[in-house]
């Protein structure tokens, strides 16, 4: 069994913005069913390994539909940008950003749900055209329960037996579950958590090594999270093992708001960025392997000025070099810097309030950016080639 071994610091309290999220959400109250064939405040992004299909999640902000199936995960065809509502399934309210979990019984897509505090663990087709529970778009019997409260983050981790898995849920009540799955069925699932810090929405696995980092909006540092291997080549229990802090306490009150939204590594997993709205910028970690402790270094660098409260960011290699794309929901923008100077090299833009995020650098060279207030997602060229290289290009409605 996973055992719960962690206790961290407790860090300070909550934003008028999560206060004003959560009043928002009226949880379990009748409605209709979520439409499988429009958008509804559109935000998490996924695109399948060749680039054929997009993963939207609509996330019912507004209230209007049922909470337990108020959200949706549609199916997009990349190649003429239509819905498949035919191929989409309806989830839980203020679902998170879905990630692709291969298994050998089919490739899974897991999906945290704030409004049922669950994992959904959904059925992906062979060729990634449609997600379904059991073949039907209700995904109510596909779902690991009773997770701490607002999770909203997941993230597969490396097993060396390919017939379990083990899955990793971030939550807003400052825990992180690790979810163990047989083939990826949830009749299977053994959950256990541990204690992070509070407002803790963000996971990442470092490119190189298997540690985990975990990041809030409450408190001003990264945790790093190393697993112990059991006999059976299965990991088994988790240990925080460092806080790594970032900047500075600015308040001299001891209270650390950073806002921390998303992070990503450059192509060689040397350096960390971590998008953060409060203050609006990007931070940046060496991550590189110190020969000394075989451990990433974890040292703050310095924060770029990014403004406009950045929300997701992807690291794209183009013409041999690293460009961070971060979305700036306040200004209706992609602000893209060069990595290595840290300088806006360019900005484009979008639709209303961009958040979401997803690269297809295989099949059509595409950055796909969710806008929130449009219901709607922009397709911006990312192909250095092209003549229409960092514009949008086309809206998918």
């Amino acid at each position: 069994m996973l055992s719960d071994l962690i206790t961290a610091r407790r860090a300070a309290g909550a934003t008028a913005a999560l206060a004003a999220l959560l009043a928002t959400a009226c949880f379990n109250v009748e409605g209709p069913d979520a439409p499988l064939d429009e958008f509804a405040f559109p935000q998490g992004l996924a695109v399948h390994p060749d680039g054929q299909f997009l993963y939207v999640v609509s996330t019912n902000f507004d209230g209007r539909y049922r909470d337990r199936v108020g959200g949706t995960l549609h199916v997009v065809d990349a190649d003429n940008l239509a819905l498949r509502p035919d191929d989409s399934a309806r989830i839980a309210s203020f679902s998170g950003t879905p990630v692709l979990m291969p298994t050998r019984d089919g490739d899974r897509l897991l999906l945290p749900a704030r409004g049922d505090r669950s994992l959904h663990v959904l059925q992906v087709s062979d060729s990634g055209g449609a997600v379904h529970c059991r073949g039907q778009n209700d995904t109510r019997e596909c779902r690991v329960p009773n997770l701490p409260a607002n999770p909203t983050a997941v993230l597969p981790l490396p097993s060396a037996d390919d017939g379990q898995q083990l899955v990793a849920v971030a939550s807003m009540s400052g825990r992180v579950s690790f979810v163990r799955l047989l083939d990826g069925r949830v009749e299977s699932a053994e959950v256990a958590s541990v204690r992070v810090s509070d407002g803790t929405n963000i996971l990442a696995l470092h490119p190189v090594l298997d540690t985990l980092y975990a990041g809030g909006r409450f408190d001003w540092g990264l945790y790093g999270l190393e697993w112990v291997t059991g006999d059976d080549g299965v990991a088994e229990v988790i240990v925080t093992t460092r806080r790594i802090p970032i900047g500075v306490d600015t308040t001299g009150r001891g209270v650390r708001i950073a806002e921390l939204r998303d992070i990503a590594f450059s192509s060689d997993g040397r350096r960390a960025y971590l998008s953060a709205s409060s203050p609006s910028g990007v931070f940046v970690l060496d991550t590189s392997i110190d020969p000394d402790t075989g451990l990433p270094r974890d040292r703050y660098i310095e924060r770029l000025d990014v403004d406009g409260r950045p929300g997701d960011l992807v690291v794209l290699r183009e013409n041999d070099q690293d460009f961070l794309y971060v979305s700036a929901s306040e200004r209706d923008e992609i602000v893209v810097l060069h990595a290595g100077s840290g300088r806006i090299v360019d900005r484009i833009p979008t639709g209303r309030r961009p958040w979401g995020l997803a690269a297809d650098t295989v099949r059509h060279g595409r950055l796909y950016v969710s806008l929130f207030e449009d219901n709607a997602i922009d397709v911006i060229d990312i192909d250095p080639g092209s003549p229409t290289w960092r514009t949008v290009v086309d809206t998918i409605r």
